[in-house]
């Protein structure tokens, strides 16, 4: 197994990266609440945010 330190850091990384997630597509939602004419969700990837040309 990983050194206790490095499993620890693999795991606190691995929470990080599960909370940005949740953050950014909170922020995703918002902001397609408030200005659905710029931002559309892409339903197969919640996080992704595209531009409409």
């Amino acid at each position: 197994g990983l050194p206790v330190r490095e499993a620890f850091a693999l795991e606190r990384g691995a929470m990080n990266y599960q909370l940005e997630r949740c953050l950014a597509f909170q922020s995703e939602k918002f902001q397609h609440q408030f200005h659905p004419q710029i931002y559309k969700t892409n339903e197969s990837d919640p996080i992704a945010t595209k531009a409409k040309p």
